[in-house]
């Protein structure tokens, strides 16, 4: 009997033993299964975090935030009839164009993610040399800020706020998303006489804007993706408080007075103005330009596609 108990006692020692050792083994295996799965949840919502609310706006008429669906479709369609009834090579631009329109390869995780229209075949780098062509443009700065003074102190009622997470952030549009704004042009004719020269001007899509942009100081504009990358986003520095800052990517770079910043904004981008009342507004005019891999006959059928109406 006392052998037989011996037996029961080691058994179920054995017994807890291999319970003991299996639910340690579980129990690490969970751990390890948690740790991955918090470390990917943290890298998703880092990345989640630059994009929902903070990234859109409230702008009904958005191409970016609201009406980036209906954009998609309309140029599908478009495009459509293109290649049904096109010339050789406008058929072969917008098959290109329809192809990259249903199809991308950007990571979740990259600082460049536009979410109308990717076309990946272009040069991509966050911050691009100043254009030769926008020497001119340089040249003019003068009249440009003495036409921004006017409207900004005169013409208030004028001016658009947009969104931002602190502050404020105004805008005077001279196209807005491909629209022409008569009135509000009428009040700075030489700045859109100098502006409509550039052989680079995009204006005749939904992506093309030109405007007088204020930044307050205290402002904080969240990060942001444009909704394409064939423009490139021209800067002209008109008032330019030291304290005032932007990033695009991971670098960061400011503006200067009569100096043109030319950066692609389909890359994640923010603005701040760290400044008081003291260092006063940060002014710039916001020039829409095409990139410049693309080419006269893509320009055309890329503006067909994508026309505001």
């Amino acid at each position: 009997m006392e052998s037989l108990s011996l037996y029961i006692d080691s058994f179920y020692i054995r017994e807890i033993g291999y319970f003991i050792g299996t639910f340690l083994f579980l129990w690490g295996f969970y751990l390890m299964i948690k740790t991955e799965k918090s470390q990917e949840h943290t890298r998703d919502r880092d990345v989640i975090n630059l994009l929902p609310e903070s990234t859109q706006c409230t702008n009904p008429d958005c191409v970016r935030c609201s009406l980036y669906a209906k954009v998609i479709l309309e140029a599908t369609c478009r495009l459509k009839t293109v290649c049904e009834n096109g010339n050789q090579s406008e058929i072969a631009i917008a098959e290109k164009i329809t192809h990259y329109l249903k199809n991308t390869s950007l990571s979740k995780e990259s600082f460049q993610r536009p979410n109308v229209f990717y076309l990946n075949v272009l040069q991509s780098r966050p911050l691009w040399e100043c254009m030769d062509c926008l020497s001119g443009l340089e040249s003019e700065f003068n009249i440009i800020k003495n036409e921004f003074k006017i409207v900004y102190e005169k013409n208030i009622d004028r001016w658009r706020n947009n969104d931002t997470s602190h502050g404020k952030w105004s805008i005077f549009s001279l196209i807005n998303q491909g629209r022409t704004l008569s009135e509000n042009i009428a009040l700075c004719p030489d700045t859109f006489k100098i502006v409509s020269s550039l052989p680079n001007l995009m204006q005749k899509n939904v992506f093309g804007n030109v405007a007088f942009s204020v930044v307050e100081p205290g402002t904080h504009i969240f990060p942001h993706y444009g909704p394409t990358n064939i423009r490139l986003r021209c800067h002209l520095g008109l008032i330019t408080p030291k304290k005032c800052y932007m990033k695009v990517a991971e670098e960061t770079v400011t503006w200067e007075d009569g100096k043109c910043l030319v950066f692609d904004d389909s890359y994640l981008h923010s603005v701040e103005h760290a400044g008081t009342g003291e260092d006063g507004i940060r002014a710039i005019l916001m020039i829409d330009l095409w990139h410049p891999d693309i080419v006269e006959e893509e320009r055309q059928i890329l503006d067909m596609a994508f026309a505001l109406e």
